[in-house]
């Protein structure tokens, strides 16, 4: 069984693995990796992410905002 909560060692800017973001190495900030970018206010109640313009899922259908909200 795996328990960890975030994949360690790596390549994770792998797109591949669906991450929207990560943490940079040193743990100092969090990196967009599917989004283009993110705003977080400072009370910390809501997430706002830009995917990145034309991704696609592995067999070709694009990648949409309405896949974010699926998950």
């Amino acid at each position: 069984m795996n328990s960890r909560a975030i994949p360690g060692g790596g390549n994770q800017d792998n797109i591949g693995r669906g991450n929207l973001v990560r943490w940079c190495v040193d743990w100092t900030e969090i990196k967009p990796i599917i989004a283009e970018s993110l705003e977080v206010p400072d009370d910390a109640t809501t997430l706002t992410s830009k995917l990145r313009e034309g991704m696609r899922w592995p067999d070709g259908p694009p990648f949409t905002a309405d896949d974010m909200m699926f998950w």
